[in-house]
């Protein structure tokens, strides 16, 4: 099996998520923008992009308020 393959749907009370290493539902009790940040920060970790503080670059993820 690829170890690179996530599957993302959306479901009715939030987000599943379905790879070879992870099998799990983010739901959107705390919103739909907290679920996609939630979402996105999986895919990072699955995709081991997540970065370090020490890293010259990396992803930022944040919902910013207006």
């Amino acid at each position: 099996m690829d170890k690179w393959l996530l599957k993302i749907e959306k479901v009715q009370n939030g987000y599943h998520l379905k790879g070879n290493e992870i099998d799990i539902v983010i739901d959107e009790d705390d919103g739909e923008l907290k679920a996609m940040e939630s979402v996105l920060w999986e895919v990072l970790e699955y995709f081991n992009m997540q970065g370090s503080k020490h890293d010259p670059e990396r992803i930022r993820i944040e919902i910013e308020k207006q």
